[in-house]
């Protein structure tokens, strides 16, 4: 498998648009691996992680189309992570050409948001393209501990801990027997998700977690900062899911918490993890 990070920035954006704080006039300065927008991630082409409001900027900045997308694993329903709007694109008869037919998995919150979001076009939108053909669009809701089969990809459903986000999700994803985890979005989960997802027999080559509140806040009730992912990742390692070759990284860096890109990955790299950036390819 081949992930891309689209996006690796909380919500607003890194910098954030509005602001002058210290970190955001940095990161202007910086530019680079500094610049990030909103977190999203790709995997071999055709599966997507959260079909959020700046795939279009990184599809342009990585000359990416997503007209090979088969499958979009949606995180949760937040805006920065999901633009109902791209139901529209793919869709509508009018909009989307020689695109594969998509199958997009969200919560039913999601998918309200995808109803309410697109309620003028929705007449107009044609989720078929003819009598014998597969559906351009297809919404399927979605909740915590089911298995996915798409194509070759096998995905778990895991119950993620964002507070004010209902049923919040990250997913295990294995493809030829290698396995990702993409944590973003969550707290520290409750004390029964790792011994399930060990009894389910899921053990991860890398791991990509929340890493919102950078090196400043030790707990959250919506994110996860150094320690905490530290914290997961231990107890994923006393489980057997992890290992010493299973490569760590940090995504939805905020400004807030977190410096340059520079500066936080260097300071992740001296407790033996990486901080991912916008584009970075990981093979796995």
């Amino acid at each position: 498998m081949k992930l891309r990070f689209l996006g690796t920035s909380a919500a607003g954006g890194y910098p954030n648009p509005h602001c002058r704080c210290e970190n955001c006039m940095a990161a202007r300065e910086s530019g680079g691996k500094s610049i990030r927008m909103m977190c999203s991630a790709i995997i071999d082409d055709d599966l997507l992680i959260d079909l959020g409001p700046n795939i279009a900027g990184a599809c342009l900045r990585f000359g990416i189309d997503l007209a090979n997308v088969r499958w979009v694993l949606q995180t949760h329903s937040h805006g920065d992570h999901l633009l109902a709007l791209h139901a529209s694109a793919r869709a509508a008869s009018w909009a989307a050409k020689n695109a594969q037919p998509m199958e997009w998995f969200l919560n039913q919150a999601g998918v309200e948001v995808i109803i309410e979001g697109n309620s003028k076009s929705l007449p107009k939108m044609s989720m078929v393209i003819d009598d014998d053909a597969p559906a351009r669009l297809t919404l399927t809701t979605i909740n915590p501990w089911q298995v996915l089969k798409l194509g070759p990809y096998r995905v778990l459903t895991i119950p993620a801990n964002h507070a004010s986000a209902p049923n919040p999700m990250i997913f295990a994803i294995r493809k030829d027997g290698r396995s990702v985890l993409y944590g973003s979005d969550t707290s520290s989960l409750s004390e029964d998700v790792w011994p399930k997802v060990a009894e389910l027999g899921w053990n991860f080559d890398v791991v990509i977690f929340d890493h919102n509140d950078g090196f400043t806040r030790d707990v959250s009730a919506t994110h996860m900062g150094s320690r905490a992912a530290l914290t997961e990742f231990e107890r994923m390692r006393s489980l057997g899911i992890v290992n010493e070759g299973t490569r760590l990284f940090g995504t939805h860096i905020a400004h807030h918490s977190n410096g340059t890109h520079e500066v936080e990955s260097a300071r992740a790299q001296a407790l033996g993890y990486d901080i991912a950036h916008d584009g970075l390819i990981v093979d796995i």
